[in-house]
C-alpha cells in the first residue's frame, strides 16, 4: 500500500474505523489498531500509544518492540503540541476525552513523514473518542442492569455472608475487575479479614491492618486507586500477598465502607 506524504491518517482512517466498530475496550481497540493496521501498513519497527501520568510514561498499547521510551521527546511533543522526531523516533501528540497522549513510532524500517504522523495521530484520536463513547454507553447499561439485580438480591439476603458475597461478585461485574475482596477489621483492630476474597482458595485473606493500599484506606477513610506501573505507587501493592496467591496485581481500587452505629 502506498501512502502519500501527509495522508496516512486519511488513507488508514477507514480501517481504523472498522476496527473501532468491533466489540471490546479502548485498550483492545488500540492493540488491534497498532498491530493489524498501523505497524504493517507503514512498515514500522515499533509503534506505541503512551500517556504521561504522575510524572511517568504509561504504555496503553504497543506493537513491535519499542524498548525504552524516549521520555524527553515525548514530553517536548506534548508541551509544544507538535509532531517531533529524533531518529528513529517520531512522536505525535493527541488527546481524547481531555486526556493528552502521544502516538510513538520507531521508523528505521519505514518511511513516515511528520505530516503523515500528524494526520494519523488525529485519526486515531477521532476513533478513540468513538470507541470510548460506545464503550461508556454499553458500560452504563450493564451497570444499571447489575445494580438492579444487586438490589433485588440484597433484599432477598438474610445472612451477612451471603450479602457480602453478592456485593463482591457484583463489584467485579460493575468495574470489569478480575477479583474483589471485602475486608473487615477484627475485634482487636490489628488484622483485616478479607471474606469473601474472590479468586482466593478458601475464599479468605488475613493481613495486618496496615498492609498496603488497603491499610491506607482503612486508616484514612479515603478511597484510593493504585496503578502498578507508577513507580511511586508500587510499594502500596503488597507483593507478598501476590506471591502467595500466584497473582500479579496491576491496579487496585479500594474504597472504605462505613456501617451504621
Amino acid at each position: 500500500m502506498a501512502i502519500e506524504q501527509g495522508t496516512a491518517g486519511h488513507q488508514l482512517l477507514p480501517r481504523l474505523l472498522e476496527t473501532a466498530a468491533g466489540p471490546g475496550s479502548t485498550r483492545e481497540f488500540l492493540e488491534q489498531a497498532l498491530r493489524r493496521v498501523i505497524l504493517p501498513e507503514l512498515r514500522l519497527d515499533a509503534v506505541a500509544v503512551v500517556q504521561g501520568i504522575k510524572g511517568a510514561w504509561r504504555e496503553l498499547a504497543t506493537a513491535g518492540s519499542p524498548g525504552r521510551l524516549p521520555g524527553e521527546l515525548l514530553a517536548e511533543a506534548l508541551d509544544q503540541e507538535l509532531v517531533l522526531s529524533d531518529n528513529p523516533w517520531l512522536a505525535g501528540p493527541f488527546s481524547w476525552e481531555s486526556r493528552p497522549g502521544c502516538l510513538l513510532a520507531g521508523r528505521t524500517g519505514g518511511n513516515v513523514s511528520e505530516s503523515d504522523w500528524g494526520s494519523l495521530s488525529e485519526a486515531l484520536a477521532t476513533c478513540l473518542m468513538l470507541v470510548e463513547k460506545s464503550h461508556q454507553s454499553t458500560q452504563h447499561a450493564r451497570r444499571l442492569a447489575a445494580m438492579l439485580e444487586m438490589t433485588v438480591r440484597w433484599n432477598q439476603s438474610r445472612q451477612t455472608g451471603e450479602l457480602l458475597q453478592t456485593m463482591a461478585e457484583t463489584s467485579t461485574r460493575l468495574l470489569d475487575a478480575e477479583r474483589a475482596t471485602i475486608f473487615l477489621l477484627d475485634a482487636g483492630k490489628t488484622r483485616l479479614i478479607g471474606r469473601p476474597a474472590l479468586g482466593v482458595e478458601g475464599g479468605e485473606l488475613n493481613i495486618a491492618a496496615t498492609t498496603g493500599v488497603v491499610g491506607h484506606v482503612v486508616q484514612s477513610g479515603q478511597p484510593r486507586r493504585i496503578d502498578a506501573d507508577i513507580v511511586d505507587e508500587q510499594k502500596e501493592i503488597d507483593r507478598a500477598v501476590d506471591a502467595k496467591l500466584g497473582f500479579e496485581t496491576r491496579s487496585v481500587l479500594c474504597v472504605p465502607m462505613f456501617g451504621g452505629s
